[in-house]
């Protein structure tokens, strides 16, 4: 069998049996959320890499940086802390919070898979499930074994909606090209959801790009001129990133007034921490500056692209008033 042949598939009516909304839940989405429900939502809530667990209570459940440090000082270990920061998160509300509230959340942070972890912990019988999750694992394995070079891996990235996760993966685990490309695929699951997140949607991908293309050449690595023409220009956030300089002019990030950054796959040349030069095809980092972009892309004409949740409506009018042009969202 090919190796991008898929192996295993489930019908899609089974998986959605999975992983809906739970009559449980379903029943009191209104009601102030138990402490049973906060426990199979901190279970779930250990499955995902998208985020730590600070970053998540910070950013999306809106507990203060003070109330983090204090989890950390008084609870001992990752589970115990998720299970805090969920209980906090609860109490912040005299009347309490709901599963809306939480299903809320867990939306807008782009977790469906998380979302859909939690549901599934309310199945009484979870041995089909459980068998699923690991064929499912088993899989993820050997697709990320598949031989992928540099280009090919940014293509596939973009496939799946998930090219702005490609420097988090890379810092979590900068020596094991296998787990950074395991981490990606579980982080497309947690970003989209396992009824979207199918096996066969990711076959079809990887298809897409390990198979010759249309004139029977084999793919390979690009020069930066093709690079210009067919790589598109992402806006992305420096949150969370560890970007330090811009490829136009040169000048180091401030990541407190650069929010947003644009990112490009290119040929970067930059010092090493031996102080060699080094050239290497990788995300290069532009200010949000027409002027930064130009000094390498003179043809540049502004048009960015983005991940759906990266931009709202105040950061779209910031690109406008820069001169730029929003073409295309993905995922």
């Amino acid at each position: 069998m090919n190796a991008v042949d898929m192996d295993i598939d489930y019908d899609a009516s089974e998986e959605s049996s999975f992983f809906c909304l739970p009559e449980e839940l379903n029943c009191r989405l209104d009601q102030t959320i138990n402490d049973n429900d906060i426990v199979k939502m901190s279970a779930a809530y250990q499955k995902c890499i998208s985020y730590s667990w600070r970053e998540f209570a910070e950013l999306h459940l809106k507990i203060s940086h003070g109330v983090v440090e204090n989890i950390v000082a008084d609870q001992e270990g990752r589970s115990l802390r998720i299970r805090e920061m969920f209980r906090r998160w609860k109490e912040s509300n005299p009347d309490g919070k709901t599963p809306n509230d939480l299903i809320e959340i867990l939306d807008n942070a782009r977790l469906v898979g998380i979302k859909q972890h939690w549901f599934s912990d309310y199945i009484p019988n979870k041995r089909a499930l459980d068998k699923f999750i690991d064929d499912r694992v088993t899989e993820f394995g050997r697709k990320a074994e598949l031989n992928f070079n540099p280009e090919q891996f940014t293509k596939f990235l973009y496939k799946l909606g998930v090219q702005d996760k490609e420097d988090f993966v890379k810092t979590r685990s900068p020596n094991n090209i296998f787990k950074q490309r395991l981490d990606i695929l579980h982080i497309w699951e947690n970003r989209v959801g396992f009824m979207e997140a199918t096996l066969e949607k990711l076959n079809q991908c990887i298809e897409e790009v390990l198979v010759p293309n249309e004139r029977g050449e084999p793919l390979r690595q690009l020069t930066n001129e093709e690079s210009a023409n067919r790589r598109p220009f992402m806006v992305r956030p420096t949150a969370g990133s560890r970007i330090s300089v811009c490829q136009g002019c040169r000048q180091k990030f401030d990541h407190m007034h650069d929010r947003l950054v644009v990112a490009h796959w290119e040929e970067v040349t930059y010092k090493n921490r031996e102080g060699l030069v080094v050239n290497e095809w990788t995300n290069g980092h532009y200010h949000l500056s027409m002027d930064c972009i130009r000094v390498k892309w003179q043809n540049f004409q502004g048009k960015l692209n983005a991940v759906k949740g990266v931009l709202f409506s105040k950061e779209k009018k910031f690109l406008r008033k820069k001169g730029f042009e929003l073409e295309k969202l993905y995922g």
